[in-house]
């Protein structure tokens, strides 16, 4: 995550609503930007491992039965 990026939208009026390390060492930022912009704004670091995550998370859905709601990873 860009901390620049983070502290313009702060600076902006718009709170980070939270920050956090994940396991792998990537940091995540979470902007609450409801108020101007009608969203929240997820900031994460260019990573491999979050790429493959979304990846998989696109090949579920295009998957997807109909069946099972909640799919185990």
């Amino acid at each position: 995550m860009n901390e620049g990026t983070r502290d313009r939208y702060v600076a902006a009026g718009m709170p980070v609503a939270s920050e956090f390390i994940v396991s792998f060492g990537a940091q995540i930022c979470y902007i609450d930007a409801r108020e101007a912009m009608g969203h929240m704004i997820e900031l994460y670091p260019e990573s491999e491992i979050i790429r493959s995550m979304y990846a998989r998370a696109r090949q579920e859905a295009e998957n997807w039965d109909g069946k099972q709601l909640i799919i185990p990873w």
